[in-house]
């Protein structure tokens, strides 16, 4: 799997955490979860507005809760400490319910 594309590692089951935090700043911890979650809804909802996205919400809400991060899920990624940006970054990473996890220490160009 060396080299290949985000779609293809997903299609494989596989989710990826780097080293350097790969988050949205700019979004909530929420916000974060919700769009890593959303690629569990049926490609008939993808249109929806985001409030229905009823298997993503209930995902976020599970992963807020795993990785005691409920108490900032309105923070913003980038206002975060390091250790609770990579814990966020774990959580992404199992929020789209990945096979298999790997935990690599650099990115390949």
């Amino acid at each position: 799997m060396t080299g290949a594309s985000p779609a293809r590692t997903k299609a494989a089951g596989l989710s990826r955490s780097f080293q350097i935090t790969n988050l949205f700043f700019e979004l909530t911890v929420a916000e974060n979860l919700r769009m890593a979650a959303q690629v569990l809804e049926p490609k008939a909802r993808a249109f929806l507005p985001l409030g229905r996205s009823t298997r993503a919400l209930a995902k976020t809400a599970e992963m807020l809760e795993r990785f005691q991060l409920g108490h900032k899920r309105d923070e913003l990624a980038g206002h975060l400490s390091h250790g609770d940006q990579r814990r966020l970054e774990i959580a992404v990473c199992l929020a789209s319910e990945p096979k298999i996890l790997l935990l690599t220490n650099r990115r390949r160009a």
